[in-house]
Protein backbone atom coordinates (compact mmCIF):
# COMPACT_ATOMS: atom_id res chain seq x y z
CA UNK A 1 0.00 0.00 0.00
CA UNK A 2 1.25 3.45 -0.85
CA UNK A 3 -0.02 6.46 1.04
CA UNK A 4 0.58 10.16 0.49
CA UNK A 5 -0.23 13.36 2.42
CA UNK A 6 0.84 16.82 1.22
CA UNK A 7 -0.08 20.45 1.85
CA UNK A 8 -2.72 19.55 4.39
CA UNK A 9 -4.57 17.29 1.92
CA UNK A 10 -4.58 13.55 2.39
CA UNK A 11 -4.89 11.06 -0.45
CA UNK A 12 -4.53 7.30 -0.60
CA UNK A 13 -3.23 5.22 -3.48
CA UNK A 14 -3.96 1.56 -4.22
CA UNK A 15 -6.39 1.32 -1.29
CA UNK A 16 -10.09 0.63 -1.79
CA UNK A 17 -12.91 2.33 0.07
CA UNK A 18 -13.93 -1.08 1.42
CA UNK A 19 -10.54 -1.67 3.05
CA UNK A 20 -10.66 1.81 4.59
CA UNK A 21 -14.09 1.12 6.03
CA UNK A 22 -12.76 -2.19 7.34
CA UNK A 23 -9.98 -0.29 9.12
CA UNK A 24 -12.62 1.91 10.72
CA UNK A 25 -14.47 -1.15 12.00
CA UNK A 26 -11.25 -2.72 13.27
CA UNK A 27 -10.37 0.37 15.30
CA UNK A 28 -13.92 0.91 16.57
CA UNK A 29 -13.88 4.68 16.69
CA UNK A 30 -17.42 4.95 17.95
CA UNK A 31 -17.67 4.79 21.78
CA UNK A 32 -20.49 2.24 21.54
CA UNK A 33 -18.23 -0.26 19.78
CA UNK A 34 -16.88 -3.30 21.60
CA UNK A 35 -13.32 -2.72 22.76
CA UNK A 36 -10.40 -5.04 23.27
CA UNK A 37 -9.83 -6.42 26.74
CA UNK A 38 -6.96 -3.97 27.33
CA UNK A 39 -9.18 -0.91 26.98
CA UNK A 40 -9.57 1.20 30.12
CA UNK A 41 -12.98 2.69 30.98
CA UNK A 42 -12.90 6.17 32.48
CA UNK A 43 -15.68 8.35 33.88
CA UNK A 44 -18.35 9.92 31.67
CA UNK A 45 -18.35 7.10 29.17
CA UNK A 46 -14.77 7.83 28.01
CA UNK A 47 -12.54 4.85 27.22
CA UNK A 48 -8.84 4.66 26.35
CA UNK A 49 -6.51 2.15 24.75
CA UNK A 50 -2.97 1.96 23.43
CA UNK A 51 -2.57 0.65 19.90
CA UNK A 52 -0.31 0.79 16.86
CA UNK A 53 -1.70 2.95 14.06
CA UNK A 54 -0.76 2.04 10.49
CA UNK A 55 -0.84 4.55 7.59
CA UNK A 56 -4.03 2.90 6.34
CA UNK A 57 -5.74 3.20 9.70
CA UNK A 58 -4.45 6.78 10.04
CA UNK A 59 -6.22 7.68 6.81
CA UNK A 60 -9.40 5.95 7.98
CA UNK A 61 -9.26 7.97 11.19
CA UNK A 62 -8.81 11.20 9.24
CA UNK A 63 -11.92 10.28 7.26
CA UNK A 64 -13.82 10.75 10.53
CA UNK A 65 -12.70 14.35 11.01
CA UNK A 66 -15.43 17.01 11.06
CA UNK A 67 -12.77 19.65 10.36
CA UNK A 68 -9.66 20.94 12.10
CA UNK A 69 -7.50 24.01 12.53
CA UNK A 70 -5.22 24.82 9.58
CA UNK A 71 -2.69 22.06 9.08
CA UNK A 72 0.98 23.03 9.40
CA UNK A 73 2.96 21.19 6.69
CA UNK A 74 6.18 21.88 8.60
CA UNK A 75 4.82 20.24 11.73
CA UNK A 76 3.61 17.23 9.76
CA UNK A 77 7.00 16.83 8.10
CA UNK A 78 8.90 17.17 11.38
CA UNK A 79 6.71 14.51 13.01
CA UNK A 80 7.17 12.29 9.96
CA UNK A 81 10.96 12.54 10.17
CA UNK A 82 10.86 11.44 13.80
CA UNK A 83 8.52 8.55 13.03
CA UNK A 84 10.65 7.37 10.13
CA UNK A 85 13.85 7.65 12.19
CA UNK A 86 12.27 5.67 15.06
CA UNK A 87 12.50 8.70 17.35
CA UNK A 88 8.77 8.81 18.03
CA UNK A 89 7.72 7.77 21.53
CA UNK A 90 4.46 6.78 23.17
CA UNK A 91 3.17 9.61 25.39
CA UNK A 92 0.01 10.45 27.32
CA UNK A 93 -1.24 12.72 24.51
CA UNK A 94 -4.04 10.71 22.85
CA UNK A 95 -5.66 10.63 19.46
CA UNK A 96 -9.19 11.71 20.43
CA UNK A 97 -12.67 10.80 19.16
CA UNK A 98 -15.91 12.34 20.41
CA UNK A 99 -19.18 10.66 21.36
CA UNK A 100 -20.18 10.40 17.70
CA UNK A 101 -16.90 8.73 16.71
CA UNK A 102 -15.56 11.91 15.09
CA UNK A 103 -11.83 12.70 15.20
CA UNK A 104 -11.21 15.82 17.30
CA UNK A 105 -7.48 15.63 18.06
CA UNK A 106 -4.38 14.10 16.45
CA UNK A 107 -4.64 15.27 12.84
CA UNK A 108 -0.96 16.26 12.49
CA UNK A 109 0.26 12.95 13.91
CA UNK A 110 -2.01 10.94 11.63
CA UNK A 111 -0.94 12.90 8.56
CA UNK A 112 2.69 12.43 9.60
CA UNK A 113 2.14 8.67 9.85
CA UNK A 114 0.89 8.72 6.27
CA UNK A 115 3.72 10.94 5.01
CA UNK A 116 6.35 8.72 6.66
CA UNK A 117 4.51 5.57 5.62
CA UNK A 118 5.44 4.30 9.08
CA UNK A 119 3.18 2.91 11.86
CA UNK A 120 3.33 4.52 15.30
CA UNK A 121 2.07 3.61 18.76
CA UNK A 122 -0.41 5.96 20.42
CA UNK A 123 -2.93 6.31 23.21
CA UNK A 124 -6.47 6.70 21.84
CA UNK A 125 -9.42 8.19 23.72
CA UNK A 126 -13.05 7.55 22.69
CA UNK A 127 -16.33 9.11 23.76
CA UNK A 128 -15.21 12.66 24.60
CA UNK A 129 -17.66 15.53 24.55
CA UNK A 130 -17.32 17.39 21.22
CA UNK A 131 -16.61 20.64 23.10
CA UNK A 132 -13.43 19.09 24.55
CA UNK A 133 -11.68 20.13 21.34
CA UNK A 134 -12.03 23.78 22.38
CA UNK A 135 -9.74 23.17 25.36
CA UNK A 136 -6.99 21.10 23.75
CA UNK A 137 -3.40 22.22 23.04
CA UNK A 138 -3.61 25.26 25.29
CA UNK A 139 -0.74 24.39 27.62
CA UNK A 140 2.83 25.66 27.33
CA UNK A 141 4.79 23.76 24.69
CA UNK A 142 7.68 21.72 26.08
CA UNK A 143 10.72 22.93 24.16
CA UNK A 144 13.98 21.15 23.36
CA UNK A 145 15.73 23.27 25.99
CA UNK A 146 13.29 21.93 28.61
CA UNK A 147 14.01 18.33 27.63
CA UNK A 148 17.76 18.99 27.75
CA UNK A 149 17.36 20.46 31.24
CA UNK A 150 15.50 17.30 32.36
CA UNK A 151 18.52 15.32 31.13
CA UNK A 152 20.87 17.36 33.34
CA UNK A 153 22.34 19.75 30.77
CA UNK A 154 23.06 23.41 31.57
CA UNK A 155 22.70 26.53 29.38
CA UNK A 156 20.06 24.58 27.49
CA UNK A 157 18.67 27.48 25.45
CA UNK A 158 22.15 28.08 24.04
CA UNK A 159 22.76 24.36 23.56
CA UNK A 160 19.56 24.02 21.56
CA UNK A 161 20.45 27.08 19.46
CA UNK A 162 23.91 25.64 18.72
CA UNK A 163 22.38 22.29 17.75
CA UNK A 164 19.98 23.99 15.32
CA UNK A 165 22.84 25.96 13.79
CA UNK A 166 24.94 22.80 13.37
CA UNK A 167 22.05 21.20 11.49
CA UNK A 168 21.79 24.23 9.22
CA UNK A 169 25.54 24.16 8.53
CA UNK A 170 25.36 20.44 7.81
CA UNK A 171 22.74 21.01 5.10
CA UNK A 172 24.45 24.09 3.68
CA UNK A 173 21.57 26.29 4.93
CA UNK A 174 19.43 24.89 2.12
CA UNK A 175 16.60 23.90 4.47
CA UNK A 176 17.24 26.31 7.34
CA UNK A 177 13.53 27.10 7.68
CA UNK A 178 12.70 23.47 8.45
CA UNK A 179 11.07 23.02 11.82
CA UNK A 180 13.49 21.02 13.97
CA UNK A 181 12.04 18.50 16.35
CA UNK A 182 13.01 18.10 19.98
CA UNK A 183 14.36 14.63 19.20
CA UNK A 184 16.56 15.97 16.38
CA UNK A 185 17.96 18.69 18.63
CA UNK A 186 18.64 16.42 21.59
CA UNK A 187 20.29 13.83 19.33
CA UNK A 188 22.60 16.53 17.95
CA UNK A 189 23.54 17.69 21.47
CA UNK A 190 24.30 14.12 22.52
CA UNK A 191 26.44 13.55 19.44
CA UNK A 192 28.44 16.74 19.97
CA UNK A 193 29.14 16.62 23.69
CA UNK A 194 31.83 19.30 23.37
CA UNK A 195 29.26 22.01 22.65
CA UNK A 196 28.89 22.75 26.37
CA UNK A 197 32.61 23.53 26.69
CA UNK A 198 32.48 25.88 23.69
CA UNK A 199 29.49 27.68 25.21
CA UNK A 200 31.48 28.23 28.40
CA UNK A 201 34.52 29.37 26.40
CA UNK A 202 32.38 31.94 24.59
CA UNK A 203 30.77 33.53 27.66
CA UNK A 204 31.30 37.20 28.41
CA UNK A 205 30.71 38.75 24.97
CA UNK A 206 28.56 41.79 24.29
CA UNK A 207 26.72 42.44 21.05
CA UNK A 208 27.83 39.21 19.35
CA UNK A 209 25.40 36.24 19.06
CA UNK A 210 26.61 33.81 21.71
CA UNK A 211 25.32 30.61 20.10
CA UNK A 212 26.90 31.55 16.77
CA UNK A 213 30.32 32.17 18.30
CA UNK A 214 30.08 29.02 20.45
CA UNK A 215 29.26 26.98 17.34
CA UNK A 216 32.23 28.43 15.44
CA UNK A 217 34.46 27.73 18.44
CA UNK A 218 33.20 24.15 18.59
CA UNK A 219 33.74 23.53 14.88
CA UNK A 220 37.20 25.12 15.02
CA UNK A 221 38.37 23.35 18.15
CA UNK A 222 36.70 19.95 17.83
CA UNK A 223 35.90 19.31 14.17
CA UNK A 224 38.84 21.16 12.61
CA UNK A 225 41.21 20.36 15.50
CA UNK A 226 42.45 23.95 15.75
CA UNK A 227 41.80 24.85 19.37
CA UNK A 228 44.48 27.54 19.46
CA UNK A 229 42.92 29.53 16.64
CA UNK A 230 39.38 28.93 17.96
CA UNK A 231 40.35 30.28 21.39
CA UNK A 232 42.14 33.26 19.82
CA UNK A 233 39.12 34.08 17.61
CA UNK A 234 36.84 34.15 20.65
CA UNK A 235 39.39 36.19 22.63
CA UNK A 236 39.30 38.97 20.02
CA UNK A 237 35.50 39.00 20.03
CA UNK A 238 35.51 39.29 23.83
CA UNK A 239 38.25 41.87 24.31
CA UNK A 240 38.04 43.97 21.17
CA UNK A 241 41.83 43.79 20.86
CA UNK A 242 42.87 42.77 17.33
CA UNK A 243 45.35 39.92 16.98
CA UNK A 244 46.94 41.53 13.91
CA UNK A 245 46.43 44.41 11.48
CA UNK A 246 43.03 44.30 9.75
CA UNK A 247 41.96 41.41 11.96
CA UNK A 248 38.64 40.06 10.54
CA UNK A 249 37.44 38.96 13.99
CA UNK A 250 37.91 42.51 15.28
CA UNK A 251 36.14 43.98 12.25
CA UNK A 252 33.22 41.59 12.80
CA UNK A 253 32.96 42.59 16.47
CA UNK A 254 33.00 46.31 15.72
CA UNK A 255 30.38 45.97 12.98
CA UNK A 256 28.02 43.98 15.20
CA UNK A 257 28.46 46.37 18.11
CA UNK A 258 27.71 49.40 15.94
CA UNK A 259 24.50 47.91 14.59
CA UNK A 260 22.90 47.29 18.01
CA UNK A 261 19.45 48.86 17.99
CA UNK A 262 19.78 50.07 14.39
CA UNK A 263 17.14 49.45 11.76
CA UNK A 264 19.94 48.55 9.33
CA UNK A 265 21.15 45.65 11.46
CA UNK A 266 22.32 42.59 9.57
CA UNK A 267 19.82 39.82 9.02
CA UNK A 268 20.46 36.52 10.76
CA UNK A 269 21.79 34.71 7.70
CA UNK A 270 24.06 37.63 6.79
CA UNK A 271 25.47 37.65 10.32
CA UNK A 272 26.15 33.91 10.14
CA UNK A 273 27.80 34.19 6.71
CA UNK A 274 29.93 37.14 7.80
CA UNK A 275 31.06 35.36 10.96
CA UNK A 276 32.02 32.16 9.09
CA UNK A 277 33.90 34.21 6.47
CA UNK A 278 35.78 36.11 9.18
CA UNK A 279 36.67 32.83 10.90
CA UNK A 280 38.04 31.36 7.66
CA UNK A 281 40.26 34.42 7.17
CA UNK A 282 41.32 34.60 10.82
CA UNK A 283 42.35 30.96 10.86
CA UNK A 284 44.77 31.66 7.97
CA UNK A 285 45.79 35.03 9.44
CA UNK A 286 44.50 36.85 6.39
CA UNK A 287 43.41 40.52 6.62
CA UNK A 288 39.98 42.00 5.97
CA UNK A 289 39.81 45.68 5.11
CA UNK A 290 36.16 45.90 4.03
CA UNK A 291 33.27 44.21 5.80
CA UNK A 292 32.08 42.08 2.90
CA UNK A 293 31.68 38.37 2.36
CA UNK A 294 30.95 35.96 -0.52
CA UNK A 295 27.35 35.20 -1.43
CA UNK A 296 27.82 31.55 -0.45
CA UNK A 297 29.95 30.80 2.60
CA UNK A 298 31.04 27.55 4.23
CA UNK A 299 33.71 26.46 6.70
CA UNK A 300 37.03 25.84 4.95
CA UNK A 301 38.31 22.25 5.36
CA UNK A 302 35.17 21.09 7.18
CA UNK A 303 33.71 17.73 6.28
CA UNK A 304 30.01 18.31 6.98
CA UNK A 305 29.51 14.56 7.39
CA UNK A 306 31.30 14.92 10.73
CA UNK A 307 28.44 17.07 12.07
Amino acid sequence: MKVSARKGKTTMLQTSKASRQNAIRLNQFHPAATRRSGTAALSGGVTCEVTTISPEVALAMLDQSPGNRKVSPGTVSSYARDMKAKRWALTTEPICFDKAGKLINGHHRLKACIEANTPFCSLISYGLDPTARDFMDQGRVRRASDVLAFAGYHSTLKLAACARLLMEIKTGFVIQRRKRTTAEITDMVKKHSGLAASIRASEGMIGVPHALVATIHYIGSRLLDDTTKADAFVAVLKSGIPAYTNDPAHLLRERLLRQRGEASALKRQDTINAAIHCWNLFRKKQPLTSFRWPKEVSFDDLNVKSI
